[in-house]
């Protein structure tokens, strides 16, 4: 299943974020389902589809940039 998260943090420290979030086995790209092309997401937002339910998936993104805000 496809997890979407978006994060929005205050002190701009979204590199941090990005690289704390492809750990925890989120992307910022995807397939567009109707075109088959790789779609480059908005800064804070990742997709993941590793994550068995829905509440894993919340907890990785928790882990994941809690410490950073």
């Amino acid at each position: 299943m496809r997890f979407t998260a978006r994060i929005e943090i205050h002190d701009n420290e979204y590199v941090q974020l990005h690289e704390r979030m492809k750990a925890a086995s989120f992307s910022r790209t995807m397939v567009d389902s109707s075109t088959g092309k790789r779609v480059h997401l908005p800064i804070g937002e990742y997709v993941s589809d590793v994550h068995a339910t829905a509440q894993k998936a919340l907890f990785a993104t928790m882990q994941a940039s809690l410490p950073i805000d």
